[in-house]
């Protein structure tokens, strides 16, 4: 089974008012377009256990289930109230503005943060429990193992050192 995902500019008077996604499955007739408001720019996708994960612009999660016919939004998050709630009211990490990844990992899914500032970049990595009502960033993740993130604009992955002896393990790569 597979599934393609397009998203395109929504314009009002010239104005861009957000994406919208539209989801394709082989044997549709046509493109089932989401119903639900505007996205931002994403800024990250991944697929993992029947869904589709994207971080947007605009701090947030947006979770669809795949197996439902069409998809459905099943959770929007404000990805912000999470990053408050860990670090409270201090300065960010390297005093940069967030930007938020979602990333298949070796059959799991990290939520990543890196904070971009002049010359300054720093990343946290977490495995939230996705499952929760109220998404909690408390496990910080520490050690990739053998695996090393490379990190994008609108884009995310991870790849085994094993498998590709030309990258370093443990390491995370900003593509920016």
């Amino acid at each position: 089974d597979w599934m393609a995902i397009a998203s395109q500019k929504l314009y009002t008077t010239g104005t861009c008012m957000g994406q919208t996604l539209f989801f394709w499955r082989p044997g549709d007739a046509a493109w089932t377009m989401q119903l639900e408001r505007p996205n931002g720019r994403i800024d990250s996708a991944a697929f993992h256990q029947g869904k589709f994960y994207f971080t947007e612009i605009g701090w947030t999660l947006h979770v669809y289930d795949l197996d439902r016919s069409p998809p459905k939004l099943v959770r929007s998050t404000c990805l912000y109230s999470a990053l408050r709630a860990r670090h409270g009211f201090r300065q960010f990490p390297g005093g940069g503005r967030p930007t938020w990844y979602v990333v298949a990992f070796n059959g799991e899914l990290l939520l990543v943060v890196m904070y971009r500032a002049p010359n300054i970049k720093a990343v946290e990595v977490y495995r939230p429990d996705w499952a929760a009502e109220r998404l909690e960033l408390r496990e910080k993740v520490t050690d990739l193992g053998e695996y090393s993130l490379f990190l994008g604009r609108g884009d995310a992955f991870a790849l085994c050192a094993k498998d590709f002896t030309m990258i370093r393990r443990n390491e995370i790569v900003s593509t920016l």
